[in-house]
């Protein structure tokens, strides 16, 4: 099963059912900036938008998302940019949208090193 996902060592991160519950429970974390990956691969945010597209809406209506009838959705976008803000370091720089983890793998070092609370992304590059 191809998806993007987020992994944690953090039990509580890790069982998180909803975007606000992962929010909520990356904050409690002792790790900030809580998430790593990378939002500037050509593909990642337009299917993460799809997704959630399809999540809030249901599969059948992305048809009319692809189209451009219903694009752009504040609420998709809107919780794009909550799950942004948890790669939001001391300084204000999201780590997820900069160039810093443009190629993936340093993501995924910075995350197994212990610097981010939880990894996301897409499952057949982790």
């Amino acid at each position: 099963m191809c998806g993007t996902f987020v992994i944690s060592e953090s039990e509580s991160i890790a069982t998180a059912t909803t975007l606000d519950d992962l929010d909520s429970r990356c904050r409690e974390a002792p790790v900030s900036p809580y998430l790593a990956g990378n939002f500037r691969g050509s593909s990642t945010l337009p299917s993460i938008y799809l997704d959630g597209c399809a999540d809030i809406y249901g599969a059948t209506d992305v048809k009319r998302f692809l189209n451009g009838e219903l694009v752009p959705d504040s609420t998709v976008t809107a919780n794009i940019v909550k799950a942004a803000s948890l790669c939001v370091d001391a300084t204000a720089t999201c780590s997820c949208s900069s160039k810093k983890y443009k190629d993936k793998h340093l993501a995924q070092i910075a995350f197994a090193s212990g610097e981010y609370s939880a990894l996301f992304g897409y499952s057949e590059s982790m």
